[in-house]
């Protein structure tokens, strides 16, 4: 159509395609219902305006006018909301009313920063046509293929786009007539867009969206919101009842104080039954996944629970102890105890406006307890927190939030209310019921010994601190003697902590005539703690065989000593026990050793001491260690390693090496005997080839799993014996079992002239066999596999084939095919790119490893991330000769790069290559418009921009495919930053909303008394 068919006939046409564009969209959206619709306008373009655009590209002769000008018909949508704009290009309304040609969809939307008048329009606009079932229609036919333009905005950015076109857009005069002015014009337009449009539709959105939960939270409300909880059927219901009254519910009652009480019951009979219900699955057409389970929905009480906590202290309180004693999930008991810590904890915002009413509140209900009750765990850790001298809260805004801690300050209410919380642990102390709460209790306690770590230490609160510091040293000494060793090791730690505390005053409290009595008394305390614990000899001597964190008797002369000296503290005290150690005082000695290895550890650094005491042992009294190696009914088996390496070394070896034998024979103590071959001198290699044997013969996997260890341990000292008698038997063993334990074991052996490295092909298929079952594949997994990766590449790339095989068979859910990063295999698998890309492709057509194309897929990212520079030049070298299928197996496996901008190269050379179709375009596409890890607001919008900026060089390309290929997706991309860009927009304003904050220019609130 030219421009004078379309000013005689073909406007007419146009117009009445615009009009059947509206009705359609008008019925469409009254139907989906919900949309705050101002009005719908229509138009077909005038000639005179048709001419003046035409004028301005030199196309007034053209013959295909539809070409140039895409708003011959035009249709704009006017919302009141930036949400229903949202809502609608979101939507699919669009695309199921009309055919949308999405290449010349466009966002208008001002770049950050920006100030053109021109460039302020904001608009979502999209070109579309009749659908084909339409145009079918005779009353339609004629309007098949014509184009109108829909435009999408707000009833504010209509009013200024409008005044715009008047102005700015069509400008009634040329060049040399009223310039300042309409430059004054132009100014005054980015003002009321940037200061008083932007702002008043953000707010208009905010009060619309506050409109909208509240009008939810009243029907939430009135159809009784907890009720729903607690009539739920499961915990999904439970849970999803529950979300809605938090967050749509209780924020909008007016006086949460007169209903909490209430709310208080019903939330506690929700819980329990909440408790008492088993989980049930989401179950879905795709397939079932977890439900909620109690610990999910009591976890959203005590969100509840949390948000109102100072609305009734005290009730709160009390039903959290009840709830605690009927609990039956360990996860929700310990949300509970979580809840209790945060109810007494000290608060800034409370101690600013009340001080420490919280933990006076507390201790109150604390000072009626016994120590005895089924809550006591709660109790303990509200006292716990009572006593703490820090204050910490937090405050936010909208891109922000701090962190604020400081001092608690001395007042007689906080001192009562510390006195009442250590009167209750004492009474705990007494009624205790086992270790684990005994420890608790004295970590509770001694948080009173504390002195704040922030903020100048008023002496008032200092001198509370020192007396009762003082009062808990003096009450625990009582303890001493009925606590087991352990027990009584980490009560010292504790006492011994106060002291290098408090061993001087600093200066500004040296001249406090009452701190320095405090201070006094503390020290009188501490050293009739010492006199009381170091009375017991069995207990000294425990303590030197024992412990990192032992406390001997010389560091309580100096606060500040370093491990080197206790180290030499420790060996002095040994030794002076060793000196008193015989065959004459033996069965005096033997049973305090015995009791003392027999306890419980839970920290690998407390053996060591004991290690060099046995050492010593052996090479003073050789009978006596071979004594303590024989008697298996005292010691605990881990003592064996510590006990033949001393007696190795000794006059005893042979003795030690029969007795080994017998155990092996009998197969007692199998691990432990192999442990022991690890780190002696001169290995018995007959023992370990017995040791061998049985793990074989038995099929025992854990004593394989062992030797497995040991061979790659002792490889260097007999390669043949270890790698071929030892480790490839065992490995059989363990692979069989399908077991993997045996990597976290023999990984960090991999390095240098290993076992690994030392095998031939038939060795390396069995090790390769045995890896395919592991199921993690880790760091630990690849340095096994390192040494095979520089002898046979190939053969890796092969062995990647089997795993995936073994993982789409695998009902491990837990299984790693491949890694999503690899750490030293790649770069030992990238300077072969051909090795790698023919064995992708092989698998690529494995129809055995379809449901694994995705990992595949992204193994070359893996290998050559961040080195694409080296994969490159063999991908072109590819794409040079290739044909479709090799094509598309090029674009499907470069998806993992993320559109690396080092991809360019490669995409065009796929475009350019005679193969190319159409869909390996639109692959091409995709692989391009990845963007990998984005952060800020708007790094999404400039990340696409800087895509659209990479294709420019390509618009000029003497290739058509690539020119028209940059073009399409420059559109694109461009369309993407600009609706990015729209959503940081209002996501920032309307979080600057909810906290209140300015999102004028000027930095003034819209209920600023001063803003107008």
């Amino acid at each position: 159509m030219n421009f004078e068919d379309y000013k005689n006939h073909g406007g007419g046409a146009y117009l009445e395609l615009a009009r059947t564009v509206k009705m359609l969209l008008e019925q469409a959206l009254n139907a989906e219902g919900g949309y705050r619709l101002q009005q719908i306008q229509f138009r077909a373009k005038s000639p005179e305006s048709l001419l003046k655009r035409l004028e301005e590209i030199d196309q007034t002769h053209t013959e295909t006018i539809e070409r140039h000008r895409k708003d011959l018909a035009g249709c704009r949508i006017v919302f009141y909301t930036n949400g229903d704009v949202e809502r609608l290009t979101r939507s699919g309304l669009l695309r199921e009313l009309f055919e949308v040609d999405w290449e010349r969809m466009r966002v208008h939307h001002p770049k950050p920063g920006e100030v053109q008048a021109e460039k302020l329009f904001q608009s979502t606009n999209y070109v579309v046509r009749l659908k084909e079932d339409r145009t079918n229609l005779l009353e339609y036919s004629h309007l098949a293929g014509l184009a109108c333009e829909v435009q999408v905005q707000t009833t504010l950015t209509h009013a200024w786009a409008e005044m715009a076109h008047d102005t700015v857009y069509k400008r009634p005069f040329g060049k040399g007539f009223g310039t300042r002015e309409m430059g004054a014009i132009e100014r005054r337009l980015q003002e009321a867009m940037r200061d008083y449009l932007v702002p008043a539709g953000h707010i208009f959105q905010k009060i619309r969206t506050d409109m909208d939960r509240l009008l939810e939270g009243k029907a939430l409300f009135d159809n009784g919101a907890v009720q729903a909880a607690a009539d739920a059927n499961d915990n999904n219901d439970r849970y999803d009842a529950l979300k809605r009254l938090k967050d749509d519910v209780l924020p909008y009652f007016d006086n949460i104080e007169t209903e909490f009480s209430t709310l208080l019951d019903d939330l506690r009979d929700v819980w329990l039954k909440a408790d008492a219900t088993a989980t049930k699955p989401h179950v879905t057409t795709y397939g079932d996944y977890p439900g909620h389970d109690s610990h999910d929905v009591t976890g959203l009480i005590c969100g509840i629970f949390r948000r109102y906590r100072y609305v009734r202290l005290a009730g709160l309180f009390a039903t959290v102890q009840d709830l605690y004693t009927r609990t039956q999930n360990e996860g929700s008991k310990s949300q509970l105890v979580e809840l209790a810590e945060n109810m007494a904890s000290h608060t800034m915002q409370v101690w600013q406006r009340a001080g420490p009413w919280a933990q006076s509140e507390l201790s109150q209900q604390l000072s009626s307890e016994c120590g005895t009750e089924d809550h006591t765990p709660i109790n303990i850790a509200v006292a716990a927190e009572i006593l703490k001298s820090d204050i910490s809260g937090t405050t936010s805004s909208s891109d922000s939030v701090t962190w604020h801690s400081g001092s608690v300050i001395f007042s007689d209410t906080l001192a009562s209310a510390r006195r009442d919380a250590i009167s209750f642990l004492f009474k705990a102390l007494t009624n205790r019921t086992g270790p684990a709460q005994l420890a608790s209790i004295l970590s509770a306690l001694f948080n009173a010994t504390q002195p704040p770590s922030h903020g100048k230490d008023d002496t008032a609160l200092m001198q509370m601190i020192l007396d009762e510091s003082a009062m808990i040293v003096r009450q625990v000494i009582p303890l001493i003697d009925g606590l087991p060793f352990e027990q009584r090791r980490a009560l010292e730690s504790k006492v011994h902590n106060v002291w290098r505390r408090y061993h001087v005053l600093p200066e500004y409290l040296a001249s406090e005539t009452g701190v320095c009595a405090s201070h006094a008394k503390l020290q009188t305390e501490i050293r009739a703690f010492r006199e009381t614990i170091s009375v017991d000899v069995d207990y000294r001597f425990h303590k030197t065989l024992f412990g990192y964190g032992s406390i001997l008797e010389g560091m309580w002369d100096d606060p500040n000593q370093h491990h080197e000296t206790v180290s030499a503290l420790r060996t002095k005290d040994q030794d002076e026990f060793l000196e008193q150690i015989s065959l004459e005082t033996w069965s005096v000695w033997k049973p305090r050793i015995l009791h003392s290895a027999s306890t419980d550890f839970y920290d690998g650094a407390d053996f060591p001491p004991f290690e060099r005491f046995v050492g010593e042992l052996a090479d003073r009294q050789p009978d006596l260690a071979l004594d303590l190696l024989r008697e298996r009914a005292g010691m605990p088996d881990w003592t064996i390693r510590p006990l033949v390496q001393a007696i190795w070394t000794a006059d005893y070896r042979e003795e030690c090496k029969n007795i080994l034998r017998q155990w092996i024979s009998d197969g007692d103590h199998l691990i432990h005997v192999a442990v022991s071959q690890m780190f002696i001198k001169d290995i018995d290699l007959t023992l370990v080839h017995e040791l061998t044997e049985r793990a074989v013969e038995t099929a025992d996997v854990d004593l394989c799993t062992t030797m497995l260890e040991l061979s790659c341990r002792r490889f260097p000292e007999d390669e043949g014996f270890f790698r071929d008698r030892v480790f490839m038997p065992c490995l059989d063993i363990v692979s069989k079992a399908n077991s993997s334990d045996w990597v976290n074991r023999t990984w960090f052996s991999a390095s240098g002239d290993s076992l690994f490295s030392s095998l031939n092909e038939d060795d390396r298929k069995s090790l390769l066999d045995a890896l395919t079952h592991v199921p993690t594949f880790d760091h630990r997994l690849e340095y096994i596999l390192v040494p095979i990766a520089k002898e046979a590449p190939g053969e890796i790339m092969r062995w990647i084939g089997e795993r995936l095989r073994y993982g789409i068979q695998s009902s491990d859910s837990d299984y790693t095919d491949i890694p999503f990063q690899f750490y030293e295999l790649a770069e030992l698998l990238r300077p072969f790119p051909r090795l790698v890309l023919d064995q992708l492709l092989e698998f690529s057509s494995d129809e055995t490893l379809e449901p694994s194309q995705w990992s595949l897929k992204h193994f070359l990212s893996r290998v050559y991330n961040g080195h694409l520079s080296e994969l490159s030049p063999t991908l072109l070298e590819f794409i040079q000769d290739a044909d479709v299928v090799s094509l598309s197996f090029v674009s499907e496996h470069i998806e993992g790069f993320e559109g690396a901008p080092e991809l360019l190269p490669v995409l065009r050379a796929v475009l350019t290559s005679p193969a190319a179709t159409d869909e390996i375009e639109q692959q091409i596409a995709s692989v391009y418009f990845e963007t990998g890890m984005m952060s800020g607001e708007y790094g999404p919008a400039q990340r696409y921009q800087e895509k659209a900026d990479a294709l420019s060089e390509w618009l000029g390309d003497s290739n058509q495919r690539v020119s028209c290929f940059a073009k399409r997706q420059i559109r694109q991309f461009e369309a993407q930053a600009a609706s990015e860009t729209r959503r940081a927009d209002q996501d920032i304003a309307q979080r600057r909303l909810d906290y209140g904050e300015s999102i004028k220019p000027n930095g003034k609130s819209s209920d600023d008394p001063d803003s107008g």
